[in-house]
């Protein structure tokens, strides 16, 4: 009698520690899990801010080639080349 209670504490405890094991494993792939999406988050978040600069300097660009056209077409007509090119 006393050894067959002994035998089913030890399996209680066999019991707990494996379904401890299994929670503490569980609980180490949900923080992994959290890490890895922390780090896609602040990787999304870095393309994103390069994403905007490349634009603001695409807008730049586009604009400063807007103002030097306008000047090439608003130059007077003495000032335009005559189509002959020295090399």
């Amino acid at each position: 009698m006393k050894s067959r209670l002994m035998l089913a504490l030890g399996a209680a405890g066999s019991l707990l520690l494996a379904l401890l094991l299994f929670v503490i494993g569980q609980r180490d792939r949900a923080r992994a899990k959290v890490k890895e999406v922390r780090v896609q988050s602040a990787t999304m978040e870095a393309n994103r801010e390069v994403d905007a600069a490349v634009e603001r300097e695409r807008a730049a660009a586009r604009q400063n080639t807007e103002e030097t056209r306008r000047e090439h077409e608003d130059r007077p007509a003495d000032r335009r080349p005559d189509g002959v090119f020295r090399r």
